[in-house]
Formats: structure tokens, sequence, C-alpha cells
């Protein structure tokens, strides 16, 4: 399916000139056997035209919920989508068309193609570099992943005041199955409202609310650093939280989401879970995670869950949205 969509321009194949870019990529080896950090050359200043917003994520197999997450970040204020496919065979790249076509999504074909990097920070350092210079702020997250403002609606207005910031960390809140033992129809964030329970304040033990996410100024990063964050300064910044507290991957000391948040739909229904993880990674090497740590995550997730419905008042607008998607038509 890759290569028929390629054949209708569906596609950017990764080419010559991007290999050639590459080359500047400095790895920062973590260990001998895997590579995750890369210095990146200086990105040039967005100009007056550029998107105010965009997301860059790696996607593979998201056909059942990519429209819903497409449509739910172009509500919050979202512009442009650099997605980079690492294999999609469910029909992906046949959905994406239409905001190919449309220009809301530039698609990326990206396989593994260097043994022992991370894939995901790969991704990330080329994006940075091939179209940050075309936006103002940078989000990272994944397909599972809806980021929004807890109480405003639109994230180009949050982050005008946080303009002077070279990065913001934005934490999460992981959803588990919330009872489902097969897929519910209609959309995830009605269906799925129970959640970890971390409360704010002084970050958990928990791995999970260690793990946050980046919204960055391309212009200002000197280095991926992995999936989650990236280094802004000498010092080894990865950015402030929301409440302006400089920040470096050691002193996470608290987990806040009173103006930004990310909803992490870990595993959605039972069956849909069972599935996803025996599927091959996207993120990192071309063999799936261990699925004692997926069971063990969701167990964390189930036991004790609380209630969170911030997101459900978007459901009316999204609705709305999905029908006006679907009327148009692909090229």
């Amino acid at each position: 399916m890759i290569q028929s969509a390629r054949a209708r321009g569906a596609v950017r194949d990764y080419e010559g000139s991007d290999m050639a870019l590459m080359s500047f990529l400095r790895p920062k080896p973590v260990r001998k056997d895997f590579v995750k950090n890369f210095t990146i050359p200086p990105v040039a200043q967005p100009g007056a035209n550029a998107h105010r917003l965009a997301i860059t994520a790696i996607i593979k197999d998201e056909a059942e919920t990519i429209r819903e997450w497409i449509e739910f970040h172009r509500v919050v204020g979202v512009e442009r989508f650099y997605l980079y496919d690492n294999g999609s065979t469910d029909g992906t790249l046949e959905l994406l068309r239409r905001y190919v076509a449309s220009g809301v999504v530039e698609l990326i074909a990206w396989p593994h193609f260097i043994v022992g990097a991370h894939t995901q920070a790969l991704a990330y350092a080329h994006a940075l570099v091939t179209f940050g210079p075309m936006t103002r702020w940078m989000a990272f997250v994944d397909a599972d992943e809806f980021l929004f403002g807890t109480r405003e609606d639109n994230l180009v207005e949050i982050l005008r005041e946080y303009g002077s910031l070279p990065a913001v960390i934005v934490y999460r809140h992981f959803f588990g199955t919330s009872g489902h033992q097969t897929p519910p129809p209609g959309l995830t964030m009605e269906h799925f409202t129970q959640r970890l329970d971390v409360p704010a304040g002084k970050m958990p033990e928990s791995f999970l609310a260690r793990t946050p996410k980046s919204i960055v100024q391309p212009s200002r990063v000197q280095r991926v650093h992995g999936a989650h964050f990236f280094i802004v300064d000498k010092e080894g910044s990865v950015g402030y939280d929301e409440q302006r507290r400089p920040l470096t991957r050691g002193s996470l000391e608290y987990h806040t989401t009173e103006r930004l948040r990310i909803n992490h739909y870990y595993t959605r229904d039972l069956q849909t879970f069972e599935r996803r993880r025996q599927r091959t990674s996207s993120s990192a090497t071309n063999k799936p995670a261990p699925p004692e740590e997926y069971e063990r995550n969701r167990h964390t997730m189930d036991a004790e869950p609380i209630r969170d419905d911030t997101i459900v008042r978007f459901v009316p607008r999204m609705r709305e949205a999905l029908e006006r998607s679907a009327a148009v038509q692909p090229s």
C-alpha cells in the first residue's frame, strides 16, 4: 500500500537531498548499541508566513483514529502536520490523501534505516531542520496523544503568552480501557474517560508521570534528546513548564496540567490493546516492546482510575469537523 500511495504522490520519499542533510546530524551515543541524541545544525527563524503551530509525529497503522486525531488538533489550533510513516499497511495512507492534497499534512516515508539509532528521534531531527523554518511552534506527540488547553480552547493563543521561551514542557495523563473490552462506536475522547490518578504538585514516583512531551520553537533547539526532550542551551535545559519553571531532564519535580495537558490513550479498549502491543515498534527498533511492560502499564492505569472528562467539551465541535471532513472527497 505504501508503494501505491507513493505512485499517487501521497508520500514524500526520503530522497538523496535529505540524506545529505542527515549527514549534519551528529549523534550523541547513549549506550554502545543505541543512539537517540542528535545535534542539529542551526534552524532559521520562521518568516512572517510561517505556521503558528505544527505537530510532528511518527505514525504506523493508525487508520482507526487518525482522522479524529487530526481533526481534533485542527479544532484546537494546529495548522500543519508533519507525519513520518513507518510502514503503515492498514489504509492509513489512503485516509491521509485528502489532507495531503489540501496541504494540511506533509507525509514522509520513514522506515527503520539505521541499525542502533532511534528512528523517532531521527524523524524529529529531520523535521526540525527541514520544516522548522516554516513554523513558529512545533509540538512532538504520538498519534494516541491529544494535546489541548485544560481550560482554554486555542493552543496558539496559549502559546503566545510563552513566546519568550524556547520550549514548553507538557505533562501527560494516561487513560486505560475505561472498562471497554471491544472498540466502542464513536469518538475516543467521549468513551475513554478513566485515567491514572496523578495528583497535581510534587512529581510522583510513577515512571509514566515522568515522561512529558515538548512544544518547541525550532530555531532555538540545539539537540534532539530522544522522543521527549530537546536541548535548548549549553546548560542542558529542555525548556520550561507551564508555570515557567526552568527544567532539565533531571529536574522534573512538579506535575502540572493547569493550562496545558496531553491525554494519552495508551490502551483504548482491551481488544485493541492486545492487538497493538504485539505490533512492531515505530519508535526505535524493528522489534516489539516487551509485552509484559505494556501489560504492567495497563494494569497500573486500570487498577484504581479516576474519571476525567475535561476533553469532552470538544465533542460537539469534533462531530462537526468530522462531518465536514467526510464531505471532502480526495482528489
